[in-house]
């Protein structure tokens, strides 16, 4: 699975999560871009033993994402979905590329 990025139909600036007007050209119409992996910027451990990461998507726009094994930096991973996110929703799951 993967997670819907925004694109601007007139400039095609890609965002994450959903805007109602791009920030580049102020058009109000927008395309679904598929995004299936990127790359791990920042990694957080919480003290729960979770971890939140900052995921360059492989479109271009950063996702928050918790991960669902143990990541670091410059580690790809890919992006998944769930029932309960609605699209454009800022924090979405992420799994290393190898699993």
């Amino acid at each position: 699975m993967n997670i819907d990025i925004q694109t601007c139909a007139a400039c095609g600036e890609h965002f994450f999560p959903h805007r109602a007007l791009c920030r580049r050209c102020g058009g109000s119409a927008f395309t679904a871009t598929s995004a299936e992996q990127g790359e791990v910027e920042r990694a957080t451990a919480l003290s729960d033993g979770s971890v939140i990461a900052t995921v360059r998507t492989d479109v271009g726009p950063f996702v928050i994402a918790r991960a669902e094994a143990p990541v670091e930096p410059g580690d790809v991973v890919r992006l998944t979905s769930h029932p309960e996110l609605s699209p454009g929703q800022a924090f979405v799951p992420i799994r290393p590329a190898n699993s």
